[in-house]
């Protein structure tokens, strides 16, 4: 049988993205017999994980790069350039909301019968001139899309309305998030944290979504409760973490940070952290908070964040205002034991599902 032919549109294959980290975990485990895959994405920042696809036989094409930002007719002529000479796919899953018109417009003109717009968020954009622009975008995306697809039902609905559409979990391989208490001795040494001191982790990108600037004031709550023994782990980067560390160092708690910077593989980080927590304005369903329940963390989000992000007992809601609440509730979870999942994010089953899905599309 022929192998089924399938591009995926990417907004980046920075290590750090969560689009990304959840294409790769499907793309690790799919049966490359049946499929043949390959990746448009604007040019990263680094091209180290290209070869990490690479070597899953996955190539990655570059259409423009950072200096195309903004130039909408450059973007235009190059993606169209991209399709003039690829166009031979089954499939186009675009997973961009925003400029994923221009993608699957140019798809279409090239003859790929099938189009899949994927939908990660439950809002455009934290900006809301860009909310409103890529409100606007998104429309057009779905008049070139044939198909829908969706992380989360909150994701969906946001994108799609009462549009029937695919539900692609953002599953993972569980056996990668075991803990290695060689590492979080190794870490703990490095950074001069004493046993016995909790540790608050925190993972994404530190930008206005994440809402990063409320833990200082977590932090300051901690302390009024009489809670001293504890330090906030920082894995990322972004354009507010300079911002961050001036409020950090306002407060005199250079101490209770430690930011980690952007790394390969943030997974491993979980087994230095005590909790993670994740006070989001929006997101669609963050990869962070499955892959934190997986490694067997008690985390505590949002009510932002979608109730599907809940696989286990000790995932916990709350509102970003009451500081003293996350205050209370970090400490309680501390301690937290026995953390039971569901199996709904296994990337064993999942895969297979979405495997059936691309069949089913081509076949029928």
């Amino acid at each position: 049988m022929k192998k089924i032919k399938v591009l995926y549109i990417l907004p980046s294959i920075n290590k750090s993205n969560g689009v990304n980290k959840f294409i790769f975990n499907y793309l690790n485990a799919m049966d490359m017999d049946k499929f043949q895959i390959e990746i448009f994405t604007p040019f990263s920042r680094t091209n180290d994980f290209a070869k990490v696809y690479e070597k899953l036989g996955v190539k990655v094409h570059f259409g423009f790069d950072l200096k195309d930002k903004g130039k909408f007719v450059q973007i235009y002529k190059k993606i169209k350039n991209f399709f003039i000479k690829h166009h031979d796919y089954d499939v186009v899953h675009c997973n961009v909301s925003n400029l994923g018109y221009l993608y699957l417009k140019l798809a279409k003109k090239y003859g790929i019968k099938c189009r899949i717009l994927h939908s990660h968020a439950t809002k455009g954009s934290e900006n809301r001139l860009k909310n409103i622009r890529n409100k606007f975008f998104s429309t057009l995306a779905k008049k070139y899309a044939t198909n829908y697809a969706a992380c989360s039902n909150a994701a969906g609905k946001y994108l799609f309305g009462n549009k029937k559409f695919e539900l692609i979990y953002n599953a993972m391989d569980e056996k990668k998030f075991e803990k290695d208490i060689n590492f979080r001795n190794e870490f703990f040494s490095k950074f001069g944290i004493k046993n016995g001191t909790k540790t608050i982790g925190v993972v994404g990108r530190i930008c206005e979504q994440k809402n990063l600037m409320v833990l200082p004031y977590f932090a300051n709550q901690l302390l009024v409760n009489g809670n001293d023994n504890f330090v906030f782990i920082i894995v990322g980067t972004g354009n507010q973490e300079n911002k961050l560390k001036s409020l950090v160092s306002d407060f005199k708690f250079e101490n209770k940070f430690i930011f980690v910077g952007e790394v390969s593989d943030a997974s491993k980080y979980y087994s230095c952290f005590d909790c993670l927590i994740m006070p989001s304005l929006f997101e669609g369903l963050p990869l962070v908070a499955i892959e934190a329940q997986m490694a067997r963390l008690p985390v505590i989000l949002s009510d932002n964040i979608t109730i599907e992000t809940k696989i286990s007992e000790n995932c916990f809601f709350l509102n970003n205002n009451n500081y003293n609440l996350w205050a209370e509730l970090i400490v309680k979870v501390w301690d937290c034991e026995n953390i039971l999942i569901t199996n709904d994010y296994s990337i064993e089953s999942k895969v297979i599902d979405l495997e059936k899905y691309y069949e089913e599309l081509i076949y029928e």
